[in-house]
């Protein structure tokens, strides 16, 4: 931002020498061209320079490119820098993590962008590239984070690109049609754009990202966007299969079954390209614990039993295994904790949830799912919420299979912004259903 501050300062002093300096066009193309092939090599490197660092405004570099090489050629120059460096952030992103990436950009933007990004997907991503005072090249380094194919997320930024660039090349290329004084409007004009835009910049993209989380919500309602949520039933140890179910948005199955250890369970979420995994285990330690021995000295932050959130589902009558270093899941808490570590590593969002409390919220009180009578009401119970699940007349599932349904199942109402956050954000939280709700 200081650079821009430095470049709005130099266009408003200096304006005069430079409408001078520029104003004959065709004498400033002819010394551009001078340096034969290096010209265009030195303008692709800036624009990839400028999306993996963004030290000046992509569309400045577009402008001047318009200007320089007219309308056609500054396009192609500016696609080529913008498309390769745009595929490097992805790339780098993925290969070194998301920890890498917060070095590499501002942290707060970066969480700002995942803030609303969050179980939008792709249609999402495609309206931060379209849209216009939009952080798109922080968007690819978000973008690297998530499970979705590379290429498909090159093509996906150079074509919501492509319109912006083309307009600012167009504009440069008829910059030397202005007189002076139209030229002078402007650079004023640009200036003001770009001082304001500096000072609310943070403001404006909170609007902007507002705006588009909310179109994309809107644009998905009314398609009817399609998205894979991984319902898991966690368990201790990888010798004791995992219970998982992958259920969509349209509330088909497309799988459901076990898995073992964590490798399986990261390949599933990223042969399924899921939107959403939604885990059956405690995702974080209480506030102040380091770890869960007794052995060590770390001691919880609260002086209460367990996690915020289960206090909560106490609160509310439901029962839970509290996280302490007492606790009779320790191998299951740590075993989440690092499945959650690899698979947001890999760009998914992870949510926490307890099919018990989601069967309370949704069933009330049902016989316990260890016996037949039990398995068979949550079934008969789930049915009417997912038709494709068989009515246990036809085929009775296990009970680990049914708590991974409903836990995909919760992750879809959580998609629906119909679950209710439990705990505290720095400690994690529990999503259970808002009682009474179903997926219409």
């Amino acid at each position: 931002m200081g650079l821009l501050a430095l470049v709005v300062a130099a266009l408003l002093i200096w304006h005069r020498p430079l409408l001078s300096l520029f104003a004959d066009r065709a004498q400033v193309q002819e010394f551009v061209t001078r340096f034969g092939p290096w010209a265009p090599l030195a303008t692709i490197l800036l624009h990839v320079a400028q999306v993996l660092l963004a030290p000046i405004p992509g569309q400045v570099i577009d402008v001047v490119n318009g200007y320089l090489f007219g309308t056609a050629w500054g396009t192609v120059y500016s696609l080529v820098g913008v498309i390769t460096g745009s595929s490097m952030a992805m790339a780098l992103a993925r290969r070194f993590g998301r920890p890498w990436a917060e070095r590499l950009i501002e942290r707060e933007a970066l969480e700002r962008l995942d803030a609303y990004s969050q179980h939008r997907g792709t249609l999402f991503l495609f309206l931060v590239f379209l849209l216009p005072f939009l952080p798109d090249d922080v968007a690819c380094f978000l973008a690297g984070l998530t499970p979705l194919p590379l290429p498909e997320l090159v093509v996906l930024a150079t074509v919501c690109r492509l319109p912006g660039i083309f307009v600012a090349n167009f504009v440069g290329a008829n910059a030397a049609a202005l007189t002076r004084t139209q030229g002078a409007v402007f650079i004023a004009v640009l200036a003001a754009i770009a001082v304001a835009f500096w000072r609310y910049q943070e403001r404006v993209e909170v609007v902007m990202l507002k705006a588009t989380a909310w179109l994309s919500d809107k644009l998905k309602a009314s398609g009817k966007m399609t998205m894979r949520v991984i319902g898991l039933d966690l368990t201790t140890s990888p010798k004791r299969g995992t219970a998982f179910a992958v259920l969509t948005t349209e509330m088909d199955i497309v799988a459901k079954g076990f898995v073992t250890d964590n490798e399986q369970i990261i390949a599933l979420a990223e042969e399924q390209r899921s939107t959403l995994i939604a885990i059956d285990a405690p995702l974080n330690l209480p506030m102040g614990l380091c770890c869960l021995e007794e052995s060590c000295t770390c001691r919880p932050a609260s002086s209460r039993k367990g996690r915020r959130c289960e206090r909560e589902l106490s609160a509310l009558g439901i029962s839970s295994y509290y996280t302490t270093k007492r606790s009779i899941i320790k191998g299951m808490v740590y075993r989440a904790i690092a499945l959650k570590e690899k698979l947001e590593g890999r760009g998914f969002v992870v949510i926490e949830v307890y099919p018990y409390a989601s069967r309370v919220c949704l069933f009330g009180r049902l016989p316990r799912k260890t016996t037949v009578t039990g398995r068979r009401a949550l079934q008969e119970s789930l049915h009417h919420l997912i038709p494709a699940i068989p009515s246990p007349q036809e085929s009775l599932l296990s009970h680990d299979v049914l708590d991974a349904l409903l836990a995909a199942y919760t992750g879809i109402l959580y998609i629906r912004e119909q679950t209710e956050a439990l705990g505290d954000p720095a400690e994690g939280l529990l999503h259970i259903p808002i009682s009474g709700c179903s997926v219409e």
